[in-house]
């Protein structure tokens, strides 16, 4: 029940992230980049094939993993996500 919480909880970051990160796109004001990275990277917890994408463009790019391997672990120790959880 807690776990499930907290997934629900971290999903709805992830869509507030996004909503965040396109406005920032369409307004001038806000920096969208900043919202659509973390919104993507968690997102990519909960959906699959997205998950794959982004583990292709991270494997393409060593860069791009060595970057965000500390955002990903952080996420999963803060939520309790263990590495087959968002498989199922």
């Amino acid at each position: 029940m807690k776990l499930l919480f907290k997934k629900i909880l971290l999903f709805l970051f992830a869509i507030l992230l996004l909503i965040l990160g396109i406005l920032g796109v369409i307004l001038p004001i806000m920096p969208g980049v900043i919202f659509l990275i973390p919104a993507i990277f968690i997102l990519s917890l909960f959906f699959p094939k997205l998950n794959k994408k982004l583990n292709y463009y991270q494997n393409k790019y060593p860069k791009i993993r060595l970057a965000t391997a500390g955002f990903e672990k952080k996420i999963k120790e803060w939520f309790g996500i263990k590495n087959d959880d968002h498989k199922n």
